[in-house]
């Protein structure tokens, strides 16, 4: 299979295996015998699942599947795209998986998917000052929440469509801290791992600076989520057996420690 560089500092050797971003044309793409996965991710990354900086790529994700995969005699190339063409690109076959819960997904049962490997927790994070003690939607009614363009969130969407909370897209992660940091709006929706890493990695602010919910909208599995193309099935079943070892001998906490 031919492999195009995007860019050439864009790799990184993470456990042995090459992590590279590519450019895959879909008439070239990988099958599940082909000891490739190319997965799409988000174009700017979701730290610290995943990291993308100075030409290099990291992260819980990256750490998780390469171990994994490496199990597996699978290698893991990764594509950046915006979030919607990500998806569509999955949808037409012309990538292999995505990560997502099944929750955040429009019509699941048109992929095949794998069981979960991590458990995200969104959570409302506000000011100090102004906080949302409280983050039901009875208690949220016209507050302004910024969220990620192109991201479902389950407990929230009715809430978005009807307007009962104004929702405020941004691009990223650190976009909803600084929004949420600079009183631009009520409070954001993020993952409790994603706002701690972030925070604690800042020049600009401190935990100090946000109330950050006691208790998640929602705890949901966070799967590889594969086309129906190509037959991944058999692949999905060693991952799983993989995946469920990785937790029993703490490989997975041990990863997930490294970036606390």
């Amino acid at each position: 299979m031919k492999q195009y560089p995007l860019a050439p500092l864009r790799a990184i050797l993470t456990a042995a295996l090459v992590v590279t971003l590519l450019l895959v044309p879909c008439n070239s793409l990988a099958g599940p015998d082909d000891g490739l996965l190319t997965l799409s991710y988000n174009e700017d990354g979701y730290p610290p699942f995943l990291i993308e900086q100075e030409g290099k790529i990291s992260g819980i994700t990256v750490d998780i599947l390469t171990r994994a995969l490496q199990r597996l005699d699978y290698k893991l190339a990764i594509t950046l795209h915006p979030e919607k063409r990500g998806q569509e690109l999955l949808l037409r076959g012309e990538v292999n998986a995505r990560g997502k819960a099944k929750e955040w997904v429009l019509h699941p049962e048109f992929y095949d998917w794998s069981e979960p490997f991590l458990e995200p927790h969104s959570v409302i994070i506000s000011p100090a000052d102004k906080p949302i003690l409280t983050p039901t939607i009875a208690n949220m009614q016209g507050l302004s929440i910024a969220a990620i363009h192109g991201f479902s969130y389950p407990y929230l969407d009715e809430a978005f469509t009807q307007n009962s909370l104004h929702r405020v897209n941004v691009r990223n992660a650190q976009k909803l801290l600084v929004l949420t940091h600079k009183k631009r709006v009520d409070g954001a929706v993020i993952d409790r791992f994603t706002a701690l890493w972030l925070i604690k990695n800042s020049d600009e602010y401190s935990l100090e600076d946000f109330h950050i919910a006691a208790h998640p909208l929602s705890t949901l599995g966070y799967r590889l989520m594969f086309n129906k193309k190509q037959n991944w099935k058999p692949f999905i079943k060693r991952f799983n057996s993989e995946i469920k070892h990785m937790k029993a001998d703490g490989t997975i906490q041990s990863i997930l420690d490294n970036y606390r």
